[in-house]
């Protein structure tokens, strides 16, 4: 029987954590309680500020909560490629 992806069991306790949580938090509060430890199981370096930039300006549309930077990515915890369902193409 195959071991359960880690990732995956990480995640169901992020949910479990989230749905037993106080739903009055501030935004900051949810970000830093759930949103960056979802991109830290996912492979990104969310305590690297070059990784993951909070408050950044992006040309075009304002300020950000959170700036991902992709050229940057955490090359020691890299999560894997997308999979996209088949294009009915």
């Amino acid at each position: 029987k195959p071991m359960p992806d880690p990732r995956l069991t990480a995640i169901e306790k992020l949910i479990a954590d989230y749905e037993a949580a106080d739903k009055d938090m501030t935004e900051a509060n949810v970000e830093a309680a759930f949103v960056s430890r979802l991109f830290a199981i996912l492979g990104w370096a969310t305590d690297d500020p070059t990784v993951w930039n909070r408050q950044v300006f992006v040309r075009g549309g304002g300020f950000a909560n959170v700036g991902l930077q992709i050229q940057n990515r955490c090359s020691s915890r890299p999560a894997p490629p997308p999979t996209w369902p088949a294009s009915p193409n």
